[in-house]
């Protein structure tokens, strides 16, 4: 039998062991999630993640860099500026030709570092309107290669 004075110790304890059954219910469904979530990684780990494109957007959705295949199948590395232009590209083709394209806030290219597909480096530097002004390379034998241009494109300096 209960006494009156015992009801509010009955009371309180009740309370006591429903809050200790709440965090009880908490911690396990925390204890399941992250279970869950360690078993998903354990099956996860060591898998290749394949896609012909991917693509890096900034805050507000700005395309800012790409990892893809070009339309030639070339597979290329493109990082651009906020407003999405390409700032620098790299890419490889079938031929084995690797390059390195440099261009401006208006997407002109303006340096050009390439390897042939005899292995030979080759550089190209253009003026604002993108046409080549300096080109330095290296011959199939190792003989450098420079040449100088003007405005209008006529050879100032040829040297080979």
């Amino acid at each position: 039998m209960t006494s009156p004075d015992s009801a509010p110790t009955l009371e309180h304890r009740l309370e006591r062991v429903e809050r200790q059954n709440r965090r009880l219910a908490a911690l396990v469904g925390l204890l399941f999630l992250t279970t869950l979530t360690a078993l998903a990684w354990h099956a996860l780990a060591g898998q290749t993640l394949e896609a012909r494109r991917f693509v890096l957007r900034d805050a507000r959705g700005a395309n800012r860099a790409e990892l893809g295949l070009r339309e030639d199948g070339a597979p290329a590395l493109r990082l651009n500026n906020p407003a999405g232009r390409a700032r620098l590209m790299l890419f490889v083709r079938d031929d084995g030709t690797a390059t390195v394209r440099l261009s401006d806030a208006r997407g002109v290219h303006r340096a050009l570092l390439a390897l042939g597909t005899d292995g030979d480096p080759h550089l190209l530097l253009a003026g604002r309107d993108g046409a080549g002004r300096l080109a330095l390379g290296l011959s199939a034998d190792d003989v450098p290669l420079v040449e100088a241009r003007d405005a209008t494109l006529r050879s100032l300096w040829p040297a080979r």
